[in-house]
């Protein structure tokens, strides 16, 4: 009876091991199997996410706000240098402005010689990284801009070759979408400029002026009376003004004067009211700095505005210079 007790004793304390083994093993494989999916998921963030930009772009309405896209590189083994192409219908300085963080190396460089590329941001990323990230900021301006305005951000180089190589995704896509509303009695009139490929509008300086009376010899104009009252000769931005109730009924002509500056303007003006609006453009050149252009003329009778209200949204008449 004694050795029939010590034999199930015996074979109650096996039966406990056993399972005291089983709980253990299984917990043990949970905890690999948890090491085995962590590994896989870091493995896919940094090395099979998709070389390249995050996403393909976004629309946002204007305002005073910084963003960042992206840019995925994978397994960065030594200091890589990521050129990225600036183009698209947006101004430098203007509409957007580059900006950096701190712990980034970064350079933002004129391109010469080409009609498409505006400006390029090079970025190093320092080894241990698998990516970086690109930022910018949009400049929420007073000026009403009918269309949509487009910054593009194209890869141009890697310097290592086996990431380059392995680039998909090339090309972002920021759409500015102005918040700006014309007034309803009143016509506003807004002036921009690109100076070309790279280059910040900051390096021209063109200020408009409402005038009447304007003589025009041999395609210049000679005299003109000037508005006081209504004018823009803004040092940083672009440059506005309305014409409203106080300016009294009549004919008027808007001057342009590219005050100072190397490069070939390629002016925009836009007149709006209401829903109604035109455009005229024109290229000023760097040889006629100092002179005045003029856009008219424009008939005043209450709150209506003739050249406005009775053009086509999409008339773009040019500058007569």
């Amino acid at each position: 009876m004694k050795n029939r007790g010590l034999q199930e004793a015996m074979m109650r304390w096996n039966t406990l091991l056993d399972t005291r083994d089983f709980a253990f093993s299984f917990h043990a494989f949970l905890f690999f199997l948890l090491i085995i999916v962590t590994l896989f998921f870091s493995c896919t963030d940094s090395e099979d996410t998709a070389v390249g930009f995050e996403t393909s772009g976004v629309q946002r309405t204007e305002s005073d706000s910084t963003y960042s896209v992206r840019i995925h590189l994978g397994k960065v083994t030594a200091a890589t240098t990521v050129t990225i192409d600036i183009f698209g219908t947006a101004a430098l300085d203007g509409d957007y402005q580059m900006t950096v963080p701190v712990d980034l190396t970064s350079s933002l460089i004129p391109v010469t010689g080409s009609s498409s590329v505006s400006s390029q941001q090079v970025l190093t990323v320092q080894a241990g990284n698998s990516y970086v990230d690109l930022f910018f900021k949009i400049i929420d301006d007073p000026y009403v801009e009918p269309r949509v305005e487009n910054i593009y951000f194209r890869i141009s180089d890697i310097s290592n070759e086996s990431i380059a190589a392995s680039v998909k995704n090339l090309e972002y896509q920021f759409v500015i979408v102005d918040n700006d509303k014309p007034p309803a009695d009143a016509m506003r009139v807004d002036l921009s400029w690109r100076l070309g490929d790279g280059i910040s509008i900051t390096n021209g300086n063109v200020d408009m002026y409402l005038a009447t009376n304007v003589v025009v010899s041999n395609g210049l104009v000679v005299s003109r009376d000037l508005v006081a009252s209504v004018s823009s000769v803004n040092e940083t931005g672009f440059e506005t003004f309305t014409i409203g109730s106080s300016v009294p009924d009549g004919k008027y002509y808007i001057m342009v004067r590219y005050v100072s500056g190397s490069y070939d303007a390629d002016t925009e003006l836009v007149m709006s009211k209401g829903t109604s609006y035109t455009r005229a453009t024109a290229r000023i050149t760097a040889a006629n700095v100092g002179k005045d252009f003029y856009f008219g003329p424009l008939t005043k009778s209450g709150s209506s505005y003739s050249r406005v209200e009775e053009s086509a949204v999409e008339e773009e008449p040019k500058f007569i210079y």
